[in-house]
């Protein structure tokens, strides 16, 4: 609901950010880079709101002690456990349920906390005994953070974290507009996330500090189209991180930040897919059109690689007139041991209070990001020598606060990107594409008081891209026109509350299919329809647009609180559309609705 942001759509928590794909951004958990953060193939995000402290977002110009981004940051950090008494809350609904334990460790300093999350919509299904051609999800996240205070110099913490989700689905091969592996009749995936990072926090002196965190993180992901013929995907990812920062105050009105970060992956993976279905599904840019071709021809890869990459970066914060202007200037500099490439990225932002309420700000930099797709450095499949995505930022924006609890915001972007990764047929994959995306972004928001807060987003972005140089432009998927955002949250009385969320979106742009032809095929006879299409996402959906609403009420059993909650999802039941979908012949052609008006209904118990 910020400005600049939007979903994929109902069935995606990744983000488009000004014009950016969702891999260009980079998720932080606690200063660990998570290599996927949702569920479900990106249906829900592995983080509990229970447990999240503070959240850093930047929609683009971040510092240089950020890297292998192009768009945007989330860095979330978890809170500590509360130091007093055992206590938590256990709450649940019709499809999940969500537990917290939390209180002090032995001793007079530490404390810990402990959640655990599960959905369990498929037991539900079968419990209901609904046939296996529905859906059936579920997922589950189980986190701990131990928190201790070694002496006034030295803060150590430990965080764990175990989340996996899967889906099994039975296909029914009668429906004419499913697009699936031929012969294909079920479908099954796996996912896990394994986290364990320590934390140090150290006081050298007034002026120096330091801050260093090393974890281990493991990812499995297999997923699978079986019988009678099979076809997978398998990644084992095992992530090794190392980051460590200096904070330096050396003379007053100056603070020097410092610190290098040191990332080893280990990837085993192998592959069997038709390349039809390669390229259709995973390409994050297009949308629509035509279906699954009849090429069967599979692209088959099986290796191991280590990927080493080091980061370096160096910035001072400098406010060059107390009160009034602040610069920070950084540089990053990185290195991927696969392709042998070093880059550096200088960057630079800029404040200035126009007056105690007013600023006035702007930022410049360049921003690199090596692929995280392991395929494109495989040396059969890929491209060992794929270079690393280059994008330039230029932001300017005023914000203005007024009373104590309004805040308006405007901002103005710009972003050129470069070598962009894009199939090539003679080296698989190539540094061809290029692109850029500009617009204005509008915040307003009101913190709570006398009964109700909210805040108000909207945001107009262009977005185009091209494969290849000698093609034209073409506007991706992220293109997304208009955006506009209305939250509000009212505290109507005593132990009531109530929130809406309004979001408005114009249309995303789709592929249409304009003709189709019947060829004959050599070898087994049988006809062909070959689609034809138009011009490259040349037509847009139909306009977005959701309300959902939350109702909460507080009681007491004794003296503990439980709140029993209401949250309908849709409210007005739009049918909103999430693709266009095809008969074989492509005489036929439905619409994939969205999430359709959906209620939950649950409760919390604090103890």
């Amino acid at each position: 609901t910020l400005p600049g942001v939007v979903a994929e759509g109902d069935f995606s928590g990744r983000m488009y950010v000004r014009g950016g794909r969702s891999d260009e951004n980079i998720v932080l958990l606690d200063r660990i880079y998570i290599y996927e953060p949702y569920h479900l193939n990106g249906l829900v995000s592995i983080f509990n709101p229970e447990l999240i402290r503070d959240i850093e977002f930047y929609a683009g110009g971040f510092p240089a002690k950020y890297g292998q981004a192009l768009s945007a940051v989330i860095e979330v950090y978890n809170r500590y456990g509360i130091r007093g008494h055992l206590q938590g809350h256990l709450a649940t609904s019709l499809i999940s349920s969500n537990a917290l334990v939390e209180g002090a460790l032995p001793g007079p300093r530490g404390s810990f906390l402990l959640s655990a999350r599960l959905n369990y919509y498929d037991k539900i299904m079968d419990l209901l005994k609904l046939p296996e051609e529905y859906f059936r999800p579920n997922f589950y996240d189980y986190q701990m953070k131990l928190f201790y205070p070694l002496n006034k110099k030295h803060l150590l913490e430990i965080n764990g974290l175990l989340s996996g989700d899967a889906i099994n689905w039975k296909i029914n091969q009668e429906n004419e507009f499913l697009d699936l592996p031929m012969e294909s009749q079920k479908y099954e995936s796996r996912n896990a996330t394994d986290l364990a990072s320590i934390d140090w926090k150290w006081v050298l002196s007034k002026r120096v500090f330091a801050h260093t965190n090393a974890a281990y993180n493991h990812q499995y992901v297999d997923s699978r189209y079986v019988y009678p013929t099979s076809y997978w995907a398998h990644f084992n990812v095992r992530n090794y991180d190392v980051r460590s920062e200096f904070t330096i105050l050396p003379v007053a009105h100056h603070k020097i930040e410092s610190g290098i970060y040191l990332h080893l992956v280990q990837v085993d993976y192998s592959l069997s897919y038709p390349r039809s279905y390669w390229e259709f599904f995973f390409s994050s840019n297009k949308k629509g059109g035509a279906r699954l071709s009849d090429d069967s021809t599979r692209i088959k890869a099986e290796y191991r690689s280590v990927y080493q990459y080091y980061g370096y970066f160096i910035q001072d914060e400098w406010e060059v007139i107390p009160g009034r202007l602040v610069t920070n200037l950084g540089m990053r500099l990185e290195y991927l041991n696969v392709s042998g490439q070093f880059v550096a990225n200088p960057r630079f932002s800029l404040v200035y209070h126009l007056t105690p309420h007013t600023l006035l700000k702007t930022a410049w930099g360049i921003y690199s990001q090596f692929s995280r797709d392991p395929l494109v450095f495989n040396p059969e499949a890929g491209n060992p020598k794929a270079l690393a995505l280059q994008a330039q930022h230029y932001i300017v924006g005023i914000e203005h606060r007024w009373q104590p609890d309004y805040l308006i915001r405007l901002e103005g972007y710009y972003k050129k990107l470069d070598d962009l990764i894009t199939p090539d047929p003679l080296k698989n994959y190539d540094n061809n594409g290029d692109g850029y995306s500009y617009g204005v972004d509008f915040f307003l928001e009101k913190t709570f008081s006398h009964r109700w807060s909210g805040w108000l987003s909207y945001s107009y972005g262009v977005s185009r891209r091209r494969d290849d140089p000698s093609q034209p432009y073409y506007y991706p998927q992220q293109d997304q026109r208009h955006t506009l955002s209305l939250v509000a949250n009212f505290q109507p009385g005593r132990g009531w509350n109530l929130g809406f969320k309004w979001l408005l979106n114009s249309g995303k742009p789709y592929t249409e299919v304009t003709d189709v032809h019947q060829v004959t095929d050599s070898t087994s006879g049988k006809i062909v329809f070959v689609p034809v299409e138009g011009p490259i996402n040349g037509k847009r959906f139909p306009y977005y647009s959701r309300l959902d609403m939350r109702i909460e009420r507080t009681f007491f059993l004794g003296n503990k609180p439980l709140v029993c909650y209401l949250e309908i999802l849709n409210l007005l039941n739009r049918k909103n559309v999430y693709d266009y979908s095809y008969n074989r012949d492509y005489s036929k052609k439905k619409a994939i609705h969205q999430l359709p008006f959906l209620p939950v209904l649950g409760v919390k118990f604090t103890f």
